[in-house]
């Protein structure tokens, strides 16, 4: 229903107008009291939900009160409920053992590598080690620090912990693309420089998370359920940019030593079977 009034302006009313709106489906967090504002643009288009002068000022499971000084084209924004506590309880528990677990093995993997390091020592190795660092690292920060959100700045450096370590850990598993393919590629083998990329691969995560936390001024790192990056302002891609980027650069190199191995002389020599395997 609409209703215009004619010689009046519908803005900074003395008494502020109460819409009840009722709620057709249950299960619904978040409630925002929002107005159709035609003045807004965004992406070329006109119009958009404006919270401009409105407010919560009630909200059970059948309805949700606003408040506004004044009148227009009047809405409220829901957000779904996307789990339950009781999986959100097991889901916990699950992550947890997990994470126990992969750190478990971890430790197991770098003290196996300390007692045999003069038999086993390489470039790749090293790497291999670093890259168990890293991930190790983002474990336990993950496990012992994701669902504190108590304090705010507690929870700003947990979240950019977690980002920095499995950067950290995707560049290391870039090197070993690298060097993987510079062992296929190079007949004979140049050396490969990990003494100069390995701090690189250090460094770098830390230039992404400072920038990252210095454009945002710490927003998006953390939020009242878990201390992660926030997904809705697009602060996830900081993260996900770079992996994704290193994802599709070891998929080439995969692609790269697939091609020199089939044509190697002894492969040329198997069945279509055997060399498939």
């Amino acid at each position: 229903m609409s209703l215009q009034v004619k010689n009046f302006t519908p803005r900074n009313i003395d008494q502020l107008v109460t819409i009840t709106l009722t709620l057709k489906k249950t299960g619904y967090i978040n409630p925002v009291c929002v107005f159709w504002d035609f003045n807004i643009t965004r992406l070329g288009q006109r119009g958009g939900w404006s919270t401009e002068g409105c407010r919560l000022a009630n909200f059970t499971d059948n309805a949700a009160t606003c408040q506004c000084n004044h009148l227009t084209n009047f809405a409220i924004l829901m957000s779904p409920i996307t789990i339950s506590p009781e999986h959100a309880k097991a889901l916990g528990i699950v992550s947890a053992v997990g994470c126990a677990v992969s750190i478990v093995c971890l430790i197991i993997t770098l003290v196996i590598h300390a007692l045999v390091w003069r038999f086993v020592r390489s470039d790749r190795v090293i790497v291999v080690m670093h890259l168990c660092v890293a991930l190790l690292c983002a474990l336990i920060v993950f496990l012992g620090g994701v669902n504190r959100t108590e304090r705010r700045d507690a929870c700003v450096a947990i979240a950019a912990a977690i980002q920095y370590f499995f950067l950290v850990m995707f560049f290391m598993m870039l090197l070993i693309g690298l060097e993987i393919l510079l062992c296929v590629v190079h007949v004979y083998r140049t050396k490969f420089r990990a003494k100069v990329l390995l701090p690189l691969a250090w460094i770098v995560p830390g230039i992404i998370v400072g920038v990252s936390l210095g454009i945002t001024k710490t927003r998006g790192y953390g939020n009242s359920t878990y201390c992660w990056l926030d997904i809705s302002s697009g602060l996830i891609w900081s993260f996900v940019g770079p992996a994704l980027l290193i994802i599709c650069v070891n998929i080439l190199v995969v692609i790269v030593v697939f091609k020199r191995m089939s044509s190697l002389a002894a492969m040329k020599n198997k069945t279509t079977k055997e060399q498939l395997k």
